[in-house]
């Protein structure tokens, strides 16, 4: 590692950066990947035997949007509203949907 405020310090610093920002970006790809495959298994709803099959298929896609979104916050340093969408898919409830939470 280079002293302190070197020209190698500086250098090293900017790589670090510089890698930082690219993980990010890749961070906010994958979550619009995420939100991609979201809309294409939305397709797939109709196909559940079900209404509570198909209740408890639109919930957990509700809740990837949240993660998705959740990730683009904590990308864009927005914390609150990291909190918002983690304590949204904290509170899910598979009851709601009809499936129970021991099986």
């Amino acid at each position: 590692m280079s002293a302190m405020g070197s020209p190698e310090w500086r250098h090293e610093q900017a790589d670090a950066a510089g890698r930082w920002r690219a993980s990010l970006g890749q961070l906010r790809d994958r979550a619009d990947n995420l939100d991609a495959s979201v809309v294409l298994a939305a397709r797939e709803i109709d196909r559940q035997p079900t209404e509570k099959a198909r209740e408890h298929y639109l919930d957990m896609l509700v809740k990837l949007t949240h993660v998705a979104d959740g990730v683009r916050a904590l990308v864009d340093g927005e914390m609150e509203r990291v909190g918002v969408r983690l304590e949204s898919i904290r509170n899910f409830d598979p009851d709601a949907s009809g499936e129970s939470a021991s099986g």
